[in-house]
């Protein structure tokens, strides 16, 4: 209870001084005239006011410590609860999160429908959904027979639809293919989940070797002519003996694939009682091997390559003639000092193993190495492949910038060809960007339309060809202040609303109450001000030719926002809706009440688009703003305070002149319990220097009286507050 009973002693003190001092008393007095910038005031008083002012301040801060001091522990316990509810509701949604993430993995695995690279003489499942894929398509496969067995039409098939997708037509299956048949399956019976029917049934074209093929358009005789069959079956069938006495010969010839091309198998047989078997394997294309296969079928690894070699990744591919697992063995040199293993769960015959974290512009040797189900192993010959140059952005040197009144010109150079960029804008985070431009050393990037005598923030960005960028540190550049006749010559209008809506300017239109709107004589920011109590009432100024602005004009005021207040607040405009437009300045609240930004437009003349420079700001109310809005043909600005806000470039259907309706100039229309104090009209574009400079002139010249009325406002808030603080006691 001392710090209440310490504030409630200062307040009475300062209370007292006040209330009882001469100044008070003359500024309450009816009969003595209100002080002004105009008249001289004491040093006692300036000095009483000041002491009044800070002892305002170590009170305020003394409220605000007493009031978070009680509210703390109320505050912690809330923080804490909300912190756990909010915790729980992170793990609830984490476990949703991998619950969907597993689903959709699932479902991936489930939509993928092709898993092998295929070529001419390969057969199988694999080749039997591709048949059954084909098959749909009559004109690419007329034929639509699923043999399992990829021959010569099955071939001609893929060639057809390479050439439909615009691929290289080469007849097999590769990557490219792969996945462009997985997303046709995906858009038919991979999304439904329904397989068409013999997809998967067997057609019994593999029941026995010797059975003719449609697909390969022979037929079953005494003599069996050279046929394409897998080379599995032909291995199986050249291991047998038989013991027929016949006078049959016959000749197998085996697929291209999977064993390479050059690869052939012969088989022959005597007239004998028992014949005798005689088996030829040659190759010219298959890398030289190393396999631990002791009993199984034919097993071989070939197509073994690197593709999407990058400077520190690569992904090796190959393929092996029956299901197996997979490994990569790599290194600098054939010592392969390291290895990585696929990530298929399952044994597959199309395999593909990523290579991580490789050294720049280094050639690295490998071999791949696939076990099947039985424990047979094989690995390739060795092979290279290259990592391209490290990903080394280029380096950015001699930034510079060449201002004009409306224009910066940055230049820069780098140390290798790049394009250019040139972020900008009135505050560090720019908002605005240049488009990029071919590949140089030497940059040079305009920016126009800018609004002179102003600040502006920018960095430079370039980026070369493999896509590696870089970005400047922040600089500034101040675009030229024009040479100017003073401001004050190109005033055409200045309403002070002291009390009246007189002009300052002589032969210029005074301001009319429209409603119940007042001119008040004192207590607005310089003197007097327009005060606008209901959304009924406004200001008007008649309308007069002088007011047509089509090129160069500024908009000048100060607004007090009173009450809360939500959608639309017009502060000063001249013009009709839609988009007919001289000028408007207005507040967009979007139900914030007392918060929202400032927009500031007007409407081109020549396509009747409205433009707008504005940005989101935060207007608490209660307290006086400066605003001003300043335009020419190419460029609108929009300041807040002294400072720049937002600009914006006027783009091809927003140059030229703005429209010039035949209307009254409206003040606070629907601006509801609010100020307006000190209405100027230009008939050229302020400078940023001349906007800082009428909003410092503003804080230098405020009345006494004002102040005294300011000081009075904030003893009686600390007298609520104090109030209220000692209620919770």
């Amino acid at each position: 209870m001392r710090n209440f009973k310490n504030i409630i002693a200062i307040f009475v003190i300062i209370s007292a001084a006040f209330f009882m001092s001469p100044a008070f008393a003359w500024a309450q007095s009816p009969a003595s005239a209100p002080a002004s910038a105009d008249k001289p005031v004491s040093s006692d008083l300036q000095a009483l006011i000041k002491q009044l002012q800070d002892q305002i301040k170590a009170l305020q801060k003394q409220v605000v410590d007493l009031q978070t001091k009680l509210d703390v522990s109320q505050k912690e316990t809330a923080v804490v609860k909300e912190e756990a509810k909010a915790t729980r509701e992170e793990v609830r949604a984490t476990k949703e999160e991998v619950k969907t993430a597993r689903e959709e993995v699932q479902a991936i695995r489930e939509e993928l429908k092709l898993t092998k690279f295929l070529r001419r003489g390969e057969s199988g499942e694999e080749v039997k959904k591709l048949q059954e894929f084909l098959a749909q398509r009559p004109d690419l496969y007329p034929e639509g027979l699923v043999t399992g067995i990829f021959g010569p039409r099955t071939e001609a098939a893929v060639r057809k639809l390479q050439e439909k997708y615009g691929f290289e037509s080469v007849g097999f299956i590769g990557p490219k293919t792969l996945s462009k048949i997985n997303e046709l399956l995906n858009q038919g019976a991979g999304v439904s989940g329904v397989i068409p029917p013999g997809l998967l049934q067997a057609p019994g074209i593999e029941k026995k070797v010797p059975a003719v093929s449609s697909e390969t358009g022979l037929a079953t005789s005494t003599t069996v002519k050279p046929v394409s069959v897998p080379v599995e079956a032909a291995v199986a069938a050249v291991t047998a003996t038989t013991t027929a006495a016949t006078s049959t010969t016959a000749s197998v010839t085996a697929a291209p694939t999977p064993v390479p091309e050059a690869s052939a198998v012969s088989v022959s047989s005597s007239p004998t009682s028992a014949a005798s078997v005689t088996t030829t394997i040659t190759s010219s294309s298959v890398s030289t091997a190393t396999t631990t296969a002791t009993s199984s079928p034919a097993f071989s690894v070939y197509d073994v390559r690197a593709s999407g070699t990058s400077h520190n990744t690569t992904t090796i591919y190959w393929l092996t003639s029956v299901p197996a697992d997979d490994k990569v063995e790599y290194g600098p040199t054939l010592s392969y000092v390291y290895s990585r293993v696929g990530t298929s769960t399952s044994l597959v015959a199309s395999h593909a193993v990523t290579l991580l974290d490789l050294a720049g512009s280094t050639t690295y040797h490998y071999r791949v190495t696939s076990k099947d189900a039985s424990g047979n192993s094989i690995s390739s010959s060795d092979y290279t492949f290259t990592t391209t140059a490290p990903m080394v952005p280029p380096v950015i040197s001699n930034v510079q910038a060449t201002v004009t009144e409306n224009s910066a010109t940055i230049t820069w150079t780098t140390d290798k060809a790049a394009n250019s960029q040139v972020d900008y804008g009135v505050y560090s985070y720019y908002g605005y960007s240049t488009s990029y431009s071919p590949l140089v050393t030497s940059h040079s990037v305009t920016i126009p339309g800018l609004p002179a005598g102003t600040i502006y923030n920018y960095r430079v960005v370039s980026q070369d060809v493999p896509g590696n960028g870089n970005a400047s540190q922040n600089y500034t550049f101040t675009t030229a202040s024009p040479q100017l006749a003073p401001l004050s010559s190109a005033l055409i209008s200045h309403w002070k609303f002291d009390g009246n809506g007189n002009n300052e300017v002589s032969g210029a239109p005074a301001a009319q109450i429209v409603g119940n709107a007042v001119f008040n004589s004192s207590g607005g920011k310089f003197g007097g001000y327009a005060y606008i109590p209901t959304g009924s009432d406004s200001v008007k100024i008649p309308y007069n030719s002088m007011y047509d602005l089509p090129n160069d004009f500024s908009i000048e005021f100060w607004f007090r926002q009173r009450a809360n207040r939500s959608f639309f607040q017009d502060l000063v405009y001249k013009g009709l809706p839609m988009n007919n437009y001289n000028f408007r300045v207005f507040r967009q609240l979007w139900n914030e009440y007392n918060f929202g930004p400032i927009i500031a437009g007007s409407t081109a003349a020549g396509t009747g688009y409205w433009h707008q420079a504005s940005n989101s700001n935060q207007l608490a109310h209660g307290e006086w703003h400066h605003v001003v809005y300043t335009r020419n043909t190419s460029v609108a600005a929009y300041y807040l305070d002294g400072a720049v806000v937002h600009t914006n470039i006027l783009s091809s259907e927003y140059t030229g002149p703005a429209k010039t309706p035949a209307v009254d100039i409206i003040i606070g229309d629907s601006a509801v319990d609010t100020d307006i104090d000190n209405l100027k009209i230009y008939n050229r574009v302020m400078t940023s220097g001349e906007v800082q400079s009428n909003m410092q002139q503003a804080g230098a010249v405020k009345s006494v009286d004002t102040q005294l009325a300011d000081i009075a406002s904030a003893i009686s808030r600390i007298s609520e507050a104090v109030k209220k603080l000692l209620d919770k006691r």
